[in-house]
């Protein structure tokens, strides 16, 4: 059954060459934050959570300043337990222009992956992670950070925080 799911996914989150107006990867590093009653970089049981992030993006301008962005990823997670994330991200990302070749932007969105880590904190291995961010991006490159929160939407129990803060590094081409 697992396998199957995984299938779904790997074939949804191939490139959509309709939709991309700008392609771009991102490498990134994450770790936990915002967990409730927890340490910085800390789940639940004083556990360490911490990952190393890559994904390809394809960004659509919806108007001038307003971007859609549909990102698939995969995410090798060191701590609690080695585990991989797959998953999507579609996330409306709004650019401010601050000079000729830089622009400050803001992130707001959802995702969906599928963990093959076993979280105390969830009882699935499917899960959403709405997220919200900011960055800034010159010429072709791009400096990010996003707050992700995991929850399985009360699909399953537990369904208690796993609260993640990314930091990203992006080209464009």
């Amino acid at each position: 059954m697992k396998i199957r799911h995984l299938l779904f996914l790997l074939l949804f989150l191939l490139p959509v060459p309709a939709l991309a107006q700008t392609h771009g990867l991102s490498l990134g590093y994450g770790f936990g934050v915002l967990n409730p009653h927890q340490e910085f970089g800390k789940v639940q049981d004083d556990r360490s959570y911490n990952f190393l992030y890559f994904s390809y993006l394809h960004e659509k301008p919806l108007f001038e300043k307003a971007f859609l962005v549909i990102e698939p990823f995969l995410s090798y997670v060191h701590k609690p337990e080695d585990g991989l994330d797959l998953g999507f991200n579609l996330l409306f990302r709004y650019y401010l222009k601050v000079g000729d070749q830089s622009r400050l932007f803001g992130n707001l969105g959802i995702g969906a992956a599928y963990t093959s880590v076993d979280f105390k904190e969830q009882g699935t291995h499917f899960l959403f992670s709405p997220q919200v961010g900011i960055g800034f991006r010159w010429g072709r490159y791009s400096l990010e950070t996003r707050l992700r929160h995991y929850s399985n939407a009360d699909t399953a129990e537990p369904n208690r925080d796993v609260n993640a803060l990314l930091l990203l590094l992006g080209i464009f081409f």
